[in-house]
């Protein structure tokens, strides 16, 4: 520096960064650029404060400038300013590279290690960023107390989906912190805190966290922080059923990450809200949002967000019936998870695969995929995706004619689902319970049970599920012969998932279709029935959707004995008994016995 009052700021202004003290820190760091403009390291540091407030814009740009007027510095210092640069740039293999060599070259300068490590995490490597605070802890004894260390390792664990990890690693920093009156680091400790309480099903502590985290933030000026904060509570209240004020918590996040041009801020925020689009049955909201987050993440680089929206975009491709979108999108989404070692991850991947084999009608395979998932949640520790993992085992029961194992899991789940807090999944299982009660012919118990599935989903606004309900409702009415109840009912269930949005579940629409046909063959309409669910058959099998397929078959089995074609009906149902036993599907082959 040419002047004393330069040097004095650019010093001050490097300990602030270091202790996460972002706004002072980037003060210092303005002034110091602003008595020496030319100065590369002093634009370097500005840039890299800039880019920890997540203004990535400024951070880029000062970062260019820093490293264009880079050449008149030492060797050391040069190679700092580049990986900068590059790291503002997105190019974190070129980052990696440049702080492995200062890294190799300066052994005992932690700085060095821990831009590494947070450049692999950045960078989709962050196993890599484990090893390297391990080799950085014994390499540097005095830089283990350092919660920036702490910190780190809960980020790449985060990045892991290893959120025990990722909260012993926080709750450490904030020790170390506080001790140190670092309240900056302190803020970010409790955040990641109350992300991974999330994770691990304490929506309590995650809101107290969260709410800590946020109040630090905002006194300190950290808009990052506050961002992720309110992203965070959004999916708590996702989870809590609170659809209405999680889509505001996304949409204010969105917002301040894209004031301060926090790229992979606003992806993320973008692709939650696009999450909640799905499951309100707006499925070209969503696929537009996804399509822009996928974009985002792709642009900094961030390989397992974009594995995330990409295994978002399967799940609408899913929603709309195709079975083979599905599983190439999961697929594409896997490789990557497995790539970059995101384990949590990975088996959201295969569970969305389970799903895609019990659609497609392979129950062993969807069985085979659940145990690996549930391996691999239980070692994590998400109750909330066990439970997931554990009512599609559930459904795989129901459907091998296990009425009573289905029930257990069922009731399991819905009690996980009651303690976390989830709202609309507990509507789910009282919904899965009365098929269950349903197939059983316990007509009180189904009645029950899809009535408190309704009043449940009509409480957090989702439409797509209130049809859902009315649909299993409407089959519960036609069951016991009551044609009209049964055809208001499927009325108000077309109705229903008409309001849920401009694309609706294709598999929900063959559904409908199929209790409309059964109800005309109850009414003395089979002959009307028999071309409508031939139609649907078609459709069926030409998405490759196994359910509907086989409801369809049994539909028309029935339908054409009750229109006098009584020999092909019944041929109809043996070769259905026998197909569907052959696949397992054993609940299918005892009902088209029944019904022969």
């Amino acid at each position: 520096p040419a002047s004393p009052e330069a040097a004095r700021l650019y010093a001050e202004g490097l300990a602030r960064l270091r202790g996460s003290e972002v706004r002072a820190a980037r003060e210092q760091l303005q002034h110091a650029v602003d008595l020496e403009p030319g100065n590369p390291l002093f634009r370097s540091a500005l840039g890299a404060a800039w880019a920890a407030a997540g203004y990535n814009a400024l951070a880029r740009e000062e970062a260019r400038r820093a490293f264009e007027a880079s050449a008149p510095l030492r060797d050391e210092e040069r190679r700092l300013v580049e990986a900068r640069y590059r790291e503002a740039d997105g190019d974190w293999a070129a980052a990696v590279a440049l702080y492995q060599g200062l890294v190799k070259d300066f052994p005992d300068e932690p700085e060095y290690g821990l831009r590494l490590a947070a450049a692999q995490t950045s960078g989709g490597a962050p196993r890599d960023a484990l090893a390297t605070l391990d080799r950085l802890r014994r390499a540097v004894p005095a830089a283990a107390a350092d919660p920036r260390l702490d910190l780190a390792e809960s980020r790449a664990a985060q990045a892991l989906a290893d959120a025990k990890r990722q909260l012993a690693a926080a709750v450490r920093a904030e020790s170390r912190a506080a001790a140190a009156g670092a309240r900056s680091q302190v803020a970010i400790a409790r955040l990641l805190q109350g992300q991974a309480a999330l994770d691990l099903g304490d929506p309590r502590k995650c809101l107290a966290d969260l709410d800590t985290a946020a109040g630090i933030a905002r006194e300190l000026g950290d808009r990052q922080a506050q961002a992720r904060a309110i992203n965070t509570r959004g999916m708590v209240l996702e989870s809590q059923g609170d659809l209405s004020r999680a889509e505001a918590a996304y949409r204010e996040a969105q917002e301040i990450f894209e004031e301060i041009g926090h790229d992979r801020g606003a992806a993320a925020a973008v692709n939650n809200r696009a999450v909640l689009a799905i499951r309100e049955g707006r499925l070209s909201v969503a696929r537009r949002q996804l399509e822009r987050a996928l974009a985002g993440f792709q642009a900094v680089g961030d390989r397992a967000s974009a594995a995330n929206a990409i295994n978002n975009l399967g799940v609408i491709a899913q929603m709309e019936g195709d079975l083979a979108v599905y599983r190439s999108r999961l697929a594409e989404a896997l490789a990557i998870y497995r790539e970059v070692g995101d384990q949590g991850s990975e088996a959201r991947a295969l569970l969305n695969l389970a799903e895609a084999d019990f659609l497609g009608g392979d129950l062993a395979g969807a069985d085979g995929r659940l145990r690996k998932v549930l391996e691999i949640y239980h070692a994590l520790g998400n109750r909330s995706l066990i439970a997931i993992a554990r009512q599609l085992q559930g459904a795989v029961l129901l459907q091998r004619g296990d009425l009573a194992g289905a029930a257990r899991v069922f009731q399991e789940v819905r009690g996980i689902q009651s303690e976390l807090g989830e709202k609309a999944s507990v509507s789910d299982g009282d919904l899965d319970l009365a098929n269950v009660a349903l197939e059983q012919g316990d007509f009180r118990q189904a009645e029950a049970r899809a009535q408190s599935a309704l009043a449940g989903f009509r409480a957090v606004g989702l439409k797509a599920r209130e049809a859902d309900a009315l649909h299993t409702l409407a089959r519960i009415a036609l069951e016991q012969g009551r044609t009209a109840a049964a055809r208001e009912r499927l009325a108000a269930a077309r109705q229903a998932a008409e309001a849920a949005g401009d694309n609706a579940n294709h598999r929900f629409e063959l559904a409908l279709d199929i209790t409309e046909a059964r109800l005309r063959t109850a009414t003395g309409e089979a002959r009307q029935a028999i071309p409508a669910l031939e139609t649907t058959l078609r459709d069926a099998r030409g998405a490759g959707l196994a359910l509907p397929e086989l409801e369809a078959r049994l539909a028309l089995g029935e339908a054409e004995i009750a229109a006098g074609r009584a020999a092909a009906g019944r041929q109809r149902l043996m070769d259905l008994e026998k197909d569907a036993r052959a696949r397992g599907f054993a609940l299918f082959a005892q009902r088209a016995g029944r019904a022969r």
